[in-house]
């Protein structure tokens, strides 16, 4: 019920953009605050038992009626109802300091006031909050030179507790308010900011490997070679036939199923996916986290795709049939672009992965000779032969098949040879 009968300090803001609405709202509580506090000086002068008060009590009764109507005034712009706080209590200041002479303490707040200047028009109009700053030190100055010390119309001896323990008390309750106010906003600010910036570090943090995001925010570049990582391309295909077969909204979410299953393995098996462009997928092992089983760990992750895939169904019941090439050996990786960053790889190793995969028949995961030399003791292999390597010419390539039941059976031999006959070193 309490909170019911207290003014509602948005009054008048409402059709105004948040900022400028907050720095109304100052001016509604500080035009409410000198309203009740010219009605208390104007209650006590009027019981005062001395004649000649009446004129105190008129300026406390003008100014609380104008400070308390003040609010009225947002509707003709964010700016006069500020002012006119400003000069209805600079003019009641200057009036009853007038009337009571300067020992009375009615002039400090010329000294305090000004400290609402930057709440009420804000920094982008720090000139009139300066403004009043300065007519505030102007006024009291004034006052100390052209009114006497006490007038009479309180004697001295009254005066301390009528009038400059009120006013004191009441610009010390001015001045914390305002700082009280400042650190809040100061606070909420620096929340915010902490919120986005972690918002922003969690939203770089999935674009970016682990590790990168914070070297990017620490450095202007980030750019590392790698002499051993292994690289997989997957391609759906028929895919161009699929997505003419199915509208937009349930093409974006039968891609976004299919690769969540995929981003699925990439976390279980400690990769990283460096990004997905139409129906390619493109992952990479090794870095930037730097492991010396990055081909086997990435051998084992194409099994567990190709079989993730074979079990996705498109909205006619129709599996994903992946094509997938592999290929190991030194690579670049690094940041690029500055308004949308990305983690990128290159080199001849990603070049040949690719052709690895665009080479591979449906369903099938071919590798390059490098990949099988850091394999073959793990995994089962079929020797495809020699394939036509756009770029590149005639290279010996296998297909995976799956994980050997024992590594002891493959290191019977010193080596191994490719369908064509060409020799391997052991691996």
């Amino acid at each position: 019920m309490a909170m019911r009968l207290l003014p509602n300090i948005a009054f008048g803001t409402e059709r105004y953009p948040p900022k400028v609405a907050r720095r109304l709202r100052v001016v509604n509580i500080a035009a409410w605050t000198g309203a009740v506090l010219a009605a208390l000086f104007a209650v006590v002068f009027a019981v005062y038992p001395r004649p000649g008060t009446w004129p105190l009590v008129g300026v406390d009764l003008a100014a609380m009626v104008i400070l308390a109507l003040t609010p009225l005034l947002h509707r003709f712009g964010p700016l006069l109802a500020g002012n006119l706080v400003f000069a209805v209590g600079y003019a009641a200041l200057a009036a009853l300091c007038w009337l009571l002479g300067t020992t009375s303490g009615i002039a400090l707040p010329f000294l305090v006031v000004p400290a609402v200047g930057l709440l009420v028009f804000g920094t982008e109009r720090s000139w009139l909050a300066g403004f009043w700053a300065v007519l505030g030190v102007v006024a009291f100055s004034a006052l100390q030179w052209y009114v006497p010390r006490s007038t009479g119309l309180i004697p001295r001896s009254e005066m301390f507790s009528a009038t400059l323990v009120p006013v004191a008390a009441a610009s010390a309750a001015l001045l914390f308010g305002t700082v009280l106010y400042l650190m809040r906003e100061m606070a909420q600010a620096e929340a915010l900011a902490q919120r986005e910036q972690e918002r922003s570090d969690a939203v770089l943090s999935t674009i970016l490997p682990e590790g990168v995001a914070q070297r990017l925010k620490e450095h202007d570049s980030v750019a590392d070679r790698y002499e051993e990582a292994s690289i997989l391309f997957a391609d759906m295909a028929g895919f161009t036939a699929r997505a003419s077969d199915m509208t937009a909204d349930a093409l974006v979410r039968y891609l976004d199923g299919v690769y969540r299953r995929f981003d699925t393995l990439v976390t279980k098996h400690g990769l990283e996916k460096i990004k997905t462009t139409g129906d390619a997928y493109m992952v990479v092992s090794g870095l930037p986290r730097v492991r010396s089983d990055h081909a086997e760990a990435i051998a084992a992750f194409a099994l567990d795709l190709r079989a993730v895939a074979r079990t996705t169904l498109d909205t006619h019941g129709k599996p994903v049939n992946l094509r997938i090439g592999i290929a190991s050996g030194p690579v670049v990786a690094g940041v690029i672009g500055r308004d949308k960053v990305f983690y990128d790889v290159w080199g001849d190793t990603v070049n040949l992965a690719s052709r690895m995969e665009t080479t591979a028949e449906t369903g099938r995961i071919q590798v390059s000779a490098s990949t099988y030399q850091r394999t073959l003791h793990f995994f089962e292999f079929v020797d495809r032969g020699i394939v036509d390597v756009h770029g590149k010419g005639p290279m010996p390539a296998w297909y995976l098949e799956g994980k050997r039941a024992s590594r002891l059976s493959t290191r019977e031999g010193g080596g191994s040879k490719t369908a064509s006959g060409l020799s391997l070193p052991p691996a």
